[in-house]
């Protein structure tokens, strides 16, 4: 059994499911491609306008890993990074969508010919903490508006 990396297939089951809600995805459009959304995991190209959101690991890993199962249980932090205290707001309720909701498997359901394992949830996504953020820097105010997720999955 091949090992896979929590913190990389966590961020692309969050990405997926926060792609699947349309309150989401209507607030981080890309202009240059219609189809894609300012989603990013740790690090946001130098070229991309505010608002986006960013997924962030912050705790967790492999829960459990035996000969059967390999299982992962992890937190992430999810913000929209804004200069609009509205979009902050807007983004919070949009993201509280997440909890209690199951995780899109989009890349991991079947396997693919990228060699991805097959994996499944094994709960919902909780939200264990909502987020809003101020700050100012150069007397521009910015904002941040989301919160921590805990994700749990399994690798068959």
């Amino acid at each position: 059994m091949s090992s896979f990396s929590p913190q990389v297939v966590g961020a692309e089951v969050l990405r997926d499911t926060m792609v699947s809600i349309s309150d989401i995805t209507t607030l981080v459009p890309l202009a240059a491609a219609p189809a894609q959304f300012k989603i990013f995991y740790e690090h946001v190209p130098d070229w991309v306008e505010m608002p986006y959101f960013i997924i962030q690991h912050i705790a967790g890993g492999h829960e459990q890993s035996t000969p059967d199962a390999e299982a992962m249980d992890s937190y992430f932090k999810i913000v929209i990074q804004t200069t609009e205290m509205l979009t902050a707001v807007t983004a919070i309720t949009a993201l509280s969508q997440l909890n209690r909701l199951d995780p899109v498997m989009t890349s991991y359901e079947t396997g693919n010919p990228d060699s991805n394992p097959i994996i499944r949830s094994y709960a919902t996504i909780r939200e264990t903490l909502p987020i809003y953020e101020r700050y100012v820097v150069q007397n521009v105010p910015y904002f941040r508006g989301g919160g921590i997720y805990r994700i749990r999955l399994i690798k068959e």
